[in-house]
């Protein structure tokens, strides 16, 4: 009988966790990113009707004439860069301005992944810094 009662356990415990969802972000740690370099700055993989967050952590600008980098708070540099989000698979691309708080949504997006580009419309200026890219529910 008691064989039986741990058997039991076991099969209830199993069955229960193949019911338990935890989503995890694809891409949730800092990653470099540079206005500069026209690479892309990050991934993220989607399931179809899934949101993207992109948020910038820390950034420095820098200027062309001389490279010196000045660092920045993120609510100044924010709203000077924009996040470009490409389909790895149709390579349709959709572009959105950042805010003042370093981060912006991509609602409703389509999978399988995204290539994350950062970039600036300063002249004078690039950027460069840490921002990390999540899926979200």
């Amino acid at each position: 009988m008691k064989k039986f009662g741990f058997v039991m356990v076991a099969l209830l415990f199993t069955v229960g966790s193949l019911f338990v969802y935890t989503p995890k972000a694809s891409a949730d740690y800092d990653q470099y990113f540079d206005t500069d370099d026209d690479v892309f700055d990050n991934t993220v993989t989607v399931y179809s009707g899934q949101d993207v967050k992109v948020k910038i952590n820390s950034c420095n600008r820098v200027n062309w004439n001389n490279n010196s980098a000045t660092p920045m708070p993120v609510s100044d540099c924010g709203s000077a860069l924009y996040a470009k989000l490409c389909n790895g698979t149709t390579s349709n691309c959709i572009t959105k301005h950042i805010g003042s708080d370093g981060i912006v949504w991509f609602t409703n997006m389509r999978g399988p992944y995204y290539l994350v580009y950062i970039y600036d419309s300063w002249p004078s200026y690039h950027f460069e810094g840490s921002s990390d890219t999540t899926e979200h529910w």
